[in-house]
């Protein structure tokens, strides 16, 4: 989506490349404020171990409300427009440099530096929990350590990979700041060839784990749906017999109820 607002004609100023601006800026924020939940998302699942289910509705929020408000922001003073070889925050002023960071720059940064925080922490409290293991040999042990040490290797490139992807992108800005009259075409070429290609490496990343390649195996997404509507269908039943159950229980007790009611009515006329 980030790639598809730079393509056609974007030199020209007008009510359209102002909507380019701001879909370019809304898509390109909304992926680095997912990134970042997901970064948090994996500390607090890997390591901390709580109850993280009420976090998703958080994540939508803070990401899709959020990243709506931040980028609406450059829209009052007519800030989007002709911005090098995008449309964009344009970027000729100084409060206009200054929303370029706060609206997208910002971010990138608190991805980059604090998803890598995130990282060094989680691969350090890992690798904790690997050396814990001591004593006697002990297959279940063996078997936890070797989980670990899968969970912890894909983990290694992903911020390596953010560090050089928005390299590019705050070099080529921040020279157009410094010195906005010259800017260098090869800055802008290699921003122009890594700013699309981010979600394309960290999917190639995700995929070239093993353990992922055979989630994704067509087999086992037949063996989870089959898991899923067997689970489904036994859960159904039950409620259902239970429910049948309640009401035996339910008729008995009324015929009960009436066969007492009757014998006091008997016992009456007698």
């Amino acid at each position: 989506v980030h790639a598809i607002f730079s393509l056609g004609n974007n030199t020209a100023d007008g009510a359209g490349c102002v909507v380019k601006g701001f879909l370019r800026n809304y898509a390109g924020l909304t992926q680095n404020l997912w990134i970042i939940c997901i970064d948090i998302h994996l500390l607090v699942v890997l390591l901390m171990q709580g109850e993280y289910r009420h976090l998703e509705k958080i994540y939508h929020m803070v990401v899709w409300v959020g990243g709506s408000l931040i980028s609406i922001v450059p829209l009052f003073g007519t800030h989007y427009g002709h911005a090098g070889i995008w449309c964009w925050i344009k970027g000729g002023t100084d409060y206009e440099n200054v929303l370029r960071v706060v609206c997208y720059y910002l971010w990138l940064m608190l991805l980059v530096f604090g998803g890598g925080i995130i990282y060094i922490y989680i691969i350090y409290r890992v690798y904790s929990r690997i050396n814990s293991y001591d004593g006697t040999y002990s297959p279940e042990a063996e078997r936890s350590k070797e989980q670990y040490k899968k969970s912890i290797r894909p983990l290694l490139f992903y911020p390596i990979v953010d560090l050089v992807l928005a390299s590019v992108s705050t070099t080529n800005r921040i020279q157009n700041w410094v010195d906005p009259g010259n800017p260098i075409f090869a800055l802008y070429l290699l921003h122009s060839i890594v700013s699309p290609l981010w979600g394309f490496v960290n999917a190639l990343l995700f995929l070239l784990n093993k353990d992922t390649l055979q989630q994704l195996h067509p087999t086992t997404f037949w063996n989870e749906i089959k898991h899923w509507s067997k689970s489904t269908f036994t859960f159904t039943k039950s409620v259902g017999t239970t429910a049948r159950e309640e009401d035996g229980d339910y008729t008995m007790k009324d015929e009960k109820k009436n066969e007492s009611e009757v014998g006091v009515s008997v016992g009456e006329m007698e």
